[in-house]
């Protein structure tokens, strides 16, 4: 056990920037920069950059069929459910999902979400989720039905292919993003 040293912080406007304190253990400082034992200090591994606005790796998203009418001329649509699962081992806030639907066909001509406006061009459909301060280390999870509207063939046809949730991370109250 190591015994413990109150550091001595000093102010100095326009001298330093990102200074850390460290009582002198190895692991949490110390001789390798203050920045966290063998990754930190100069020489140590490099942290991979994040795209705060675009991140892909935060969510686990699902999807599958729910209802399919093909047979009606007048009324054909197929419904899909949306799902996506912030992972909990992640520590960051999620102020923004961006949920993009790749789709088999081009050919629907409405699609539609009761929860959250949806854009659509072409094969790819998109809905956001906005101005929300969760998913951190949560699990938080979220739900949503698309109705696409098309004619009776195409109907019979349309699959959703793929779905990706791009993650905007928030400042937390430390001024950070993770």
């Amino acid at each position: 056990m190591y015994k413990y040293e109150k550091p001595l912080v000093l102010e100095l406007e326009d001298i330093a920037e990102g200074i850390y304190a460290a009582s002198g253990d190895e692991e949490t400082g110390g001789d390798n920069g203050g920045n966290g034992g063998e990754g930190g200090g100069e020489g140590g591994t490099e942290e991979p950059v994040v795209d705060y606005e675009n991140d892909a790796d935060c969510w686990v998203p699902s999807y599958w069929e729910v209802q399919r009418v093909s047979s009606n001329p007048s009324d054909s649509f197929v419904i899909y459910t949306i799902k996506g699962v912030h992972k909990t081992n992640l520590k960051h806030i999620s102020s923004k999902q961006r949920v993009s639907v790749q789709l088999s066909s081009a050919g629907y001509t409405e699609a539609i979400s009761q929860e959250y406006p949806v854009t659509s061009n072409g094969t790819t459909v998109e809905f956001t989720r906005e101005k929300l301060g969760d998913a951190y280390h949560s699990g938080d999870e979220f739900t949503v039905n698309i109705r696409f509207s098309c004619p009776p063939e195409v109907a019979a046809e349309l699959r959703v292919l793929g779905v990706t949730i791009y993650c905007t991370h928030a400042e937390n109250v430390q001024g950070g993003f993770d």
